[in-house]
């Protein structure tokens, strides 16, 4: 579930503080923990002790792990300070995540599901049938099994189970049967 969940960063060139360059995000960082939202509310956290490794190339690449393996995939990464925002993309796959914090030793990014929606049809074309409810939303199965949506103000938003004993590597803690669209992945800096 933390995979490539959360990578957003602001440059640093001292703890505590941010600056313009891509360079305080170059290294390799732990996931510590992992905070989702649902429609601007936190709904759980996940506390992980033996959390995955990021790497972070002066080249502009990150190695992204591998489930269960050594094997790191290279993936590009652009950061914008201006924008705080950090793009990776992988094949033909792309994630923007905000930049919440970035120090010398710790780094947050948030992956906000609405922002991608656009890959989601708001003509209702793929969105099934209601399979749940959650938080005075209709929750709806999307273009088959264990995607899901609910409409918000005119819009399709992608959002995920909150709790899969599947996927959870650490200690989670709040709503196990509601769902998010919004993950905060929280990292430490290992070197």
């Amino acid at each position: 579930m933390a995979a490539i969940a959360a990578i957003t960063f602001c440059s640093c060139e001292k703890d505590g503080t941010e600056s313009g360059s891509a360079s305080g995000i170059v290294g390799t960082w732990r996931i510590m923990r992992l905070e989702y939202s649902f429609n601007g509310e936190t709904v759980g956290k996940e506390t992980i002790t033996d959390g995955e490794i990021y790497q972070f190339m002066k080249d502009g690449k990150v190695g992204l792990p591998v489930e269960d393996s050594d094997f790191r995939v290279p993936v590009t990464y652009i950061y914008s300070p201006k924008d705080k925002t950090l793009t990776l993309e992988a094949f033909i796959a792309r994630a923007v995540y905000s930049v919440k914090k970035l120090t010398s030793t710790e780094m947050a990014l948030s992956l906000d599901f609405s922002n991608t929606s656009s890959i989601f049809d708001d003509d209702g074309e793929n969105v099934g049938k209601v399979v749940d409810s959650y938080k005075g939303f209709k929750i709806y199965e999307y273009d088959g099994d264990y995607c899901y949506c609910y409409r918000n103000k005119g819009r399709t938003i992608p959002c995920e189970k909150n709790y899969d004993e599947d996927y959870v590597e650490g200690d989670f803690t709040g709503d196990k049967d509601g769902y998010h669209d919004t993950v905060t992945t929280y990292f430490k800096r290992v070197k």
